[in-house]
């Protein structure tokens, strides 16, 4: 018996693809926000402008209380990141969602700044009452309209949503809730955001992770990149 050997597809060119699928470009996030404008989903329209502006897990996105939003000293606000939503199946409703105490680790536990555009989001949502308490407090930032009830995003019916989206819009990647974060640090270095400042934005821990997406941005991959993202 022969051995057949299969030619293996160019890693480089797979890395590219793979990036490409992660990345959403400014022309495709303006097309997802039309779309949820088109749908009547302001509420869902916050949220993926919340994921694509911070960079956060959807997780801890969802998690988010009002309070967990305030203006500094220094008069600029910012967003205390401390802790996930928790999501259960097999149980009774009131007993599905709860809240972690923190972060995974300490770089989860993090401040970060919020823009102009992250505070007015904050100012529409802060009096969000959600209809199934979380640990006791009825109070998110961001909520599921769904059926006359405010309920906590799932990431399920979130990432089918956005697909959803992305279908109605001719964007043909199957986008996920790590693709905003994906972006966000992406766009970070693109912009020659230092490390450090990066890795505090994103919660790493360690800089490996950081840097697994800095080896993307290359001086090889430059004029790839610029064809990916419109420049």
């Amino acid at each position: 018996m022969h051995k057949v050997k299969i030619p293996k597809r160019n890693e480089n060119a797979q890395r590219v693809e793979n990036f490409k699928n992660k990345y959403i470009t400014k022309e495709e996030y303006r097309l997802l926000i039309n779309e949820c404008d088109s749908l009547g989903c302001q509420s869902r329209k916050d949220f993926i402008a919340w994921l694509y502006h911070t960079g956060m897990r959807f997780g801890k996105a969802a998690a988010l209380r009002p309070s967990d939003i305030f203006q500094g000293k220094d008069g600029y606000w910012y967003c205390q990141v401390n802790g996930s939503l928790i999501h259960r199946v097999n149980v009774t409703i009131d007993k599905r969602f709860s809240k972690s105490k923190s972060a995974k680790s300490l770089a989860g536990n993090r401040t970060i700044l919020l823009s102009k555009e992250l505070v007015d989001i904050y100012q529409r949502n802060k009096d969000n009452i959600c209809s199934i308490p979380i640990d006791g407090d009825n109070h998110l930032l961001f909520v599921n309209h769904f059926r006359g009830k405010n309920l906590p995003i799932g990431k399920v019916s979130f990432e089918q949503f956005i697909q959803k989206c992305a279908k109605r819009a001719g964007i043909e990647k199957h986008l996920t809730a790590h693709a905003f974060r994906h972006t966000h640090i992406t766009n970070l270095i693109i912009q020659k955001v230092d490390l450090k400042t990066v890795m505090n934005r994103a919660g790493h821990k360690d800089a490996s992770t950081t840097l697994a997406i800095y080896t993307h941005v290359t001086a090889q991959q430059q004029k790839k990149l610029a064809d990916i993202i419109g420049a």
